[in-house]
């Protein structure tokens, strides 16, 4: 099969936290030009953190893409300057007021490949033993890393 040819493309970056991508492409197998969009956001870490007692913290936020409160993995921006590491360690303490002791790196995924186009540090990091000194907050959950042990 023969690859389809891109034709143009513009980038948006109006926006701080990713580029807005336009192209036009040339499928073979049609006769017009179609145009498609797609988001390179900037690099972000996901944190896998797992207490002393094996529990994973889960965060709930609000977001308002879809205006509901969701939980997830903790998570951020990597700043400029700053490695996924110290990313990691800074988010974690900035969402849970938990302090990373120690930070393995797992990998890097493609979160939606019709629409992102960079990899997202996502579940990059597993933290274990840390530390935690935090208040009984809503914005944050531990459940067992046994799936049918969640509940939340």
């Amino acid at each position: 099969m023969k690859k389809p040819q891109i034709l143009h493309v513009e980038k948006d970056l109006s926006i701080p936290w990713y580029e807005q991508i336009k192209k036009i492409i040339s499928f073979p197998y049609k006769s017009d030009e179609q145009i498609y969009y797609s988001i390179k956001p900037s690099d972000y870490v996901s944190i896998l953190a797992q207490t002393r007692d094996h529990k994973i913290i889960i965060v709930r936020q609000f977001r308002p893409a879809i205006e509901e409160f969701v939980y997830e993995l903790p998570s951020g921006h990597v700043e400029e300057g700053e490695t996924p590491k110290q990313a990691i360690i800074r988010e974690l303490e900035e969402e849970t007021n938990c302090i990373a002791r120690n930070v393995v790196l797992l990998g890097e995924n493609y979160p939606d490949t019709r629409l992102i186009l960079v990899p997202i540090q996502k579940e990059r990091a597993i933290h274990r033993p840390f530390d935690c000194n935090y208040p009984e907050q809503d914005f944050k959950r531990f459940c067992s890393p046994n799936p049918s042990d969640v509940r939340l």
